[in-house]
């Protein structure tokens, strides 16, 4: 068994610090629930994942609606849906990451937007080249950092379309299709902060 040394401050300023033995084991340590205030100092808690959500689909999707591609941000009712999912950080100060991923092709040579929202303002959007047409397609990401800023549910979508002016028909989950594997997929993980 492993104790846990106690040490105190020499200035009496009140701070506590425990120090565990150097193993890798883990260990809980239980404090008692009394009057007064307690503070974890050093990072405890921060980094870890409350929680996870993922989303996944492997229908294709066709689309000849453009988005903007500009200085502007996408708008949500431009393009087309590819998925969405509902998300209620359990932290206002909590972090967010997002991880998409997607394959499509396009008719013409073309840039296809991809734009990921929260409710309905883009909070991120990429323009990859399709530099051929048909068969040939490209894998895109999107990975975004984001504050949680409140524990209000959301929800997160990723929209896509083509380039205003080349008018490209675009498609996502078309070829190769490896059935039973996702194509798209959107991952959201809540970091404590």
């Amino acid at each position: 068994m492993s104790n846990i040394a106690i040490k105190s401050t020499a200035g009496g300023s009140g701070t506590v610090t425990l120090e565990a033995p150097a193993t890798n084991t883990d260990r809980v340590l239980v404090l008692p629930d009394s009057a007064g205030t307690m503070a974890l100092q050093g990072g405890a808690g921060v980094g870890k994942v409350l929680q996870a959500a993922f989303v996944s689909q492997d229908t294709s999707i066709t689309t000849s609606a453009n988005m903007t591609y500009s200085n502007s941000l996408p708008l949500i009712s431009q393009g087309a849906q590819i998925l969405s999912q509902s998300f209620t950080p359990l932290k206002a100060d909590s972090n967010l990451f997002f991880f998409f991923n997607t394959y499509g092709t396009a008719s013409t040579v073309a840039n296809i937007i991809y734009a990921l929202f929260e409710d309905s303002a883009c909070i991120s959007a990429i323009a990859p080249r399709f530099t051929f047409t048909g068969e040939s397609g490209w894998g895109t990401v999107i990975a975004r950092h984001k504050a949680a800023g409140s524990t209000n549910t959301r929800t997160y979508s990723v929209r896509f379309g083509g380039q205003p002016g080349n008018n490209p028909v675009c498609t996502v989950n078309n070829y190769p299709r490896y059935l039973g594997v996702p194509q798209t997929t959107l991952m959201i993980l809540e970091i404590a902060g």
